[in-house]
């Protein structure tokens, strides 16, 4: 079997966003990166040229929003739209455009070299894998307002290694 090394990604909720970020900092394995509800918690000298995905909820107690300390002490900081706008510097962005629907605000930046950086949120959501078919014990209730897998998989799709 033959792998596309331009299609190689990269996904976690929670911890394994932070996996994930580290890996964008740490590595050029991956082409995208999608995280759920995960802190970035490491230093980036050397990000990655790869598109991002980030899918929080504002209502997030364990991963906050704000980045201020959660329900677990080792998860604090910094604030995801601070993340974001790290990624979004880095890549050299233009200004992010908004999508509103209902609960769900996407906020996308078109990047160099075709990438983009992408944070969706979930007004009220919790720390939880939206649109997942059952709550996972210690995760919040999934957000019935987003689909995040059939998101993480579009934006995939859409963005191979640039």
């Amino acid at each position: 079997m033959t792998v596309d090394p331009d299609r190689v990604f990269v996904t976690g909720m929670s911890n394994g966003g932070k996996m994930a970020y580290t890996l964008a900092c740490r590595t050029n394995l991956f082409a995208p990166d999608a995280t759920v509800a995960g802190p970035m918690l490491v230093d980036c000298p050397d990000p990655s040229p790869a598109s991002l995905l980030h899918v929080h909820g504002t209502a997030d107690t364990v991963v906050r929003f704000d980045g201020e300390p959660g329900q677990r002490p080792d998860v604090d900081g910094p604030p995801v739209a601070d993340v974001v706008e790290f990624w979004r510097t880095v890549h050299g962005c233009l200004e992010a455009w908004e999508v509103v629907s209902g609960n769900v605000r996407r906020s996308v930046s078109g990047c160099d070299a075709g990438r983009s950086v992408e944070l969706v949120t979930i007004d009220g959501g919790g720390h939880q894998r939206p649109g997942a078919e059952e709550s996972t014990p210690r995760l919040d209730p999934p957000s019935p307002d987003l689909d995040a897998t059939g998101t993480i998989w579009r934006f995939f799709a859409a963005h191979p290694r640039q």
